[in-house]
């Protein structure tokens, strides 16, 4: 009988294999090749990539020797961060990259913020850099960093 040692990382596991098996099957038709890149291309690596380490994680789950429970799944982190992401998106066109990217972080930091508010904001100028850097600056996207 199949006995699952590790309950977090099996439980982890198997929401990298839903995840990945999901991007997987809803790919666009057009996926292209490794020269000529669709739409679908590099969305079927991620998916490819999610499996595999959903499968490792959950074998890995089963072979381990020592036992660990898993805790409580912290609920209120996880409906700040998706509603971060949330915010983010609708946030992006009409106020640009420094103020979605500053709802993103607050409302993903929304413990830290309150005890370590120049952390948060190192981190916050970092990721700014950085975004701006890469998404506007080297891929030229259409993205303001201010509001328009």
């Amino acid at each position: 009988m199949l006995k699952i040692v590790d309950q977090k990382q099996f439980t982890s596991g198997l929401f990298f294999l839903f995840i990945g098996i999901v991007a997987l099957k809803l790919l666009p038709a057009d996926l292209g090749s490794a020269s000529e890149m669709g739409p679908g291309y590099f969305p079927m690596l991620l998916g490819i990539c999610l499996v595999l380490l959903g499968g490792v994680s959950v074998i890995q789950a089963i072979r381990t020797k020592q036992p660990v429970r898993m805790d409580r799944i912290p609920v209120v982190a996880c409906l700040f961060i998706i509603a971060g992401v949330i915010a983010f998106s609708f946030l992006i066109r009409p106020f640009g990259l420094a103020v979605s990217l500053a709802a993103l972080m607050g409302l993903g930091c929304y413990s830290r913020i309150f005890w370590q508010p120049l952390a948060v904001l190192a981190i916050y100028a970092a990721v700014l850099a950085l975004t701006w850097f890469v998404f506007i600056y080297v891929i030229q996207l259409p993205i303001t960093l201010g509001w328009r």
